[in-house]
């Protein structure tokens, strides 16, 4: 029972790749291609994009913790040059505040560059992949043109050939009609000349029985009669 279910299963599985197959037209799909590409292409940039404007970001506040920490150090150096340790101390405490910051900042950056290199290559590469599908695109549906035009070429051929058929098979008909016309003719011919040969034949037995009526009178004709008694 699980083979045949199996069979079964793999019947209507191969019927279904037929008809996506035969539903399937190359030209068609081709510029669906095109389309998921422009798709992607679109995706890869608007990441890119993102990536770019996030790198800019952080150079951006990279630079200002920079200048924050260079800002502190100097007040920091006036502080101890007036002996004023604390306040040096706590000047010093949030340079090294920015310093971890603008260090953990240019990780990110480090990293959003390399996202943003990546993300250019990839566009790049769509990029020339979408050009080289277009070209492949359009040959495919030039040589898609090129079948259907054979298609047409081999139908009218197919119909012409048909069309020469029927006028051959109509040229038997009247040949044979001809023909047909010959034998009923022939036919119609014999058909009178049995006629005239029976209308001979009755015309002949009937001269017959007349003769033989005739030869039956004149013999009873000469044959004596009795004389009928006289009764005077």
């Amino acid at each position: 029972m699980t083979g045949i279910m199996d069979r079964i299963r793999g019947l209507f599985v191969a019927n279904a790749h037929d008809s996506v197959d035969q539903l399937e037209n190359p030209a068609i799909m081709s510029r669906q291609i095109l389309r998921e590409l422009g798709d992607d292409i679109d995706r890869s940039r608007q990441g890119l994009v993102k990536a770019v404007a996030a790198e800019r970001e952080l150079e951006h506040r990279l630079a200002e913790l920079g200048k924050e920490t260079e800002r502190l150090e100097s007040r920091a150096r006036v502080l101890l040059d007036k002996d004023q340790e604390a306040e040096a101390r706590e000047i010093v405490a949030r340079q090294l505040a920015r310093q971890r910051d603008a260090y953990a900042v240019a990780q990110h950056l480090t990293r959003a560059r390399t996202a943003s290199k990546r993300l250019r290559t990839q566009l790049e590469r769509l990029q020339q992949e979408r050009n080289e599908a277009r070209s492949r695109s359009n040959l495919i549906a030039l040589t898609s043109r090129s079948q259907d035009a054979l298609r047409v070429a081999g139908a009218c051929n197919d119909s012409f050939s048909t069309a020469m058929h029927r006028r051959d098979r109509l040229d038997e008909y009247a040949r044979r009609v001809g023909v047909d016309d010959f034998e009923a003719e022939a036919a119609a011919e014999l058909q009178a000349a049995e006629d005239e040969g029976h209308d001979a034949v009755d015309l002949s037995l009937r001269e017959q029985d007349i003769d033989e009526a005739m030869a039956r009178l004149r013999a009873s004709s000469t044959t004596p009669t009795t004389a009928e008694p006289n009764n005077e």
